[in-house]
């Protein structure tokens, strides 16, 4: 998340900011299972 915040801050759109993040939020809903399945997941 801190490295999506860093780049989408960057950008000058700030519309386009949550269209970004709900587009991957909503979007690619299988990024949220692997960093569960990885922070769950024994080092």
């Amino acid at each position: 998340m801190v490295r999506y915040s860093g780049v989408l801050g960057v950008e000058e759109p700030h519309q386009s900011i949550p269209n970004l993040v709900v587009k991957l939020y909503c979007g690619d809903d299988t990024v949220g299972e692997v960093l569960r399945k990885n922070s769950s997941a024994p080092g």
